[in-house]
C-alpha cells in the first residue's frame, strides 16, 4: 500500500467553521494504512494475534500492546487474527503551535519553556529505536487508553461546544503523558522476530525459515515439533532443521521456547492471569518443567519475576 495522501485532519463545523485540528481518533482493522508522511502515530490494539512490523522488525503480538509510529514509517499488520485496534494520528502541532515534524527531533533547537515542556510527553515517539516503540500494556492502562481514544473521537465528531478543540488538546496530552509513563517503566520487550540474514543464495533456506518462525509465532500455545513442521512447508526433518540453524544460529525448538519464554514474562509482567494459566497458554503443561525453564531465562521463578511487577498492576 503506498503512503496514504489523506489529510488526517478534522475540520470544524458550526461553531469554528474555518479551523482545521491535525488529528484524528478511529477504531482500526488489520489493513490500516502503511506509511503516512505527516502525522505521527499511537496505535492501541486491544485485542488478537498475529505479526506486527514496525520498519525493519517483526514482532508478535500480545494484546493489549501500544505501538508507536513516527511519521514516514512503514507499519502492517499481518496474518491478524480477531484484531481490535484503536489509531490517533496527529501532527504535534496539535500539542505546540511551535513544532514540525523536523525541530520536535533536534535536540539543539531551542525552544520556549513552554515548548520545551510540552515536547517532554513526545519523547516516547523520538527514539529512533522501533523496539522501544513496541510496549506491552496491562488492562487496566489498555482501557485508559481507549477511553482516551474514544472521547477524542467523540468530541472531533460532535464538536459539542466551544471548547472542544481545548477538551480534544487536553485529552491527546492526557494520553502523550500516559504513553510516556508506560515507556519509561521497566518492562519487558515483546517477542521480537529476529531478522533472517539477507542472501540470494540461499533463498530456499530463507524462505521456509520465515514460514516456520510466522508458523511459530501464530501457533506457540500448541505442541509443535520438527517432524510436522516439515510436512507442513514440503521438505525433510533434516533439511528443515538445517536450514533454520543456518539463518537463525539457533534450533528450532530453541526459538520456540525462547518465545514462549518471552510471552510468558510478558503476561506476568501485565496481567492478573495465574501462573498455571499462563503456563498453558505459552504451550507447557508441567508446572515444574514450566517453572525450571522459566528460572533458566530470567533467573528466577515465575513467582519471583512477578513480585518484581506487581506494583505496575496497582
Amino acid at each position: 500500500m503506498p503512503t496514504s495522501s489523506r489529510s488526517y485532519s478534522t475540520q470544524g463545523k458550526l461553531i469554528y467553521p474555518k479551523l482545521k485540528v491535525p488529528l484524528i481518533s478511529q477504531k482500526e482493522t488489520s489493513d490500516f494504512p502503511l506509511k503516512i508522511s505527516n502525522r505521527l502515530r499511537i496505535i492501541l490494539i486491544e485485542e488478537g494475534t498475529g505479526i506486527i512490523r514496525l520498519k525493519s522488525i517483526h514482532a508478535g503480538i500480545l494484546a493489549p500492546m501500544l505501538v508507536l509510529v513516527r511519521e514516514n514509517e512503514h507499519v502492517a499488520i499481518e496474518n491478524a487474527v480477531r484484531l481490535k485496534a484503536w489509531s490517533l494520528y496527529f501532527h504535534p502541532d496539535a500539542i505546540n503551535s511551535d513544532f514540525t515534524l523536523s525541530n520536535i527531533y533536534d535536540p539543539e533547537y531551542v525552544f520556549s519553556n513552554t515548548a520545551r515542556q510540552d515536547r517532554y510527553i513526545l519523547k516516547p515517539l523520538l527514539s529512533e529505536d522501533p523496539h522501544s516503540r513496541i510496549i506491552p500494556v496491562d488492562h487496566i492502562t489498555s482501557k485508559n487508553i481507549q477511553r482516551l481514544m474514544e472521547t477524542i473521537s467523540d468530541v472531533l465528531f460532535r464538536q459539542p461546544d466551544k471548547m472542544w478543540p481545548c477538551t480534544v488538546r487536553a485529552s491527546l496530552i492526557q494520553l502523550l503523558f500516559l504513553a510516556c509513563s508506560i515507556s519509561e517503566n521497566d518492562h519487558p520487550q515483546p517477542a521480537i522476530m529476529p531478522p533472517i540474514p539477507d542472501s540470494k543464495e540461499n533463498d530456499r533456506e530463507r524462505t521456509i525459515t520465515e514460514k516456520v518462525i510466522l508458523h511459530l509465532y501464530l501457533n506457540y500455545p500448541e505442541r509443535i515439533s520438527v517432524e510436522e513442521l516439515a510436512r507442513l512447508y514440503s521438505t525433510n526433518r533434516t533439511s528443515l532443521a538445517a536450514y533454520f540453524k543456518n539463518q537463525m544460529n539457533m534450533t528450532v525448538l530453541t526459538y520456540l521456547t525462547k518465545l514462549r519464554m518471552e510471552i510468558a514474562a510478558s503476561l506476568l509482567h501485565n496481567t492478573y492471569l495465574g501462573i498455571n494459566e499462563i503456563m498453558l497458554k505459552v504451550g507447557f503443561q508441567d508446572p515444574t518443567h514450566f517453572g525450571r525453564i522459566f528460572k533458566k531465562h530470567f533467573d528466577s521463578t515465575p513467582v519471583e519475576y512477578r513480585k518484581k511487577y506487581v506494583k505496575m498492576l496497582y
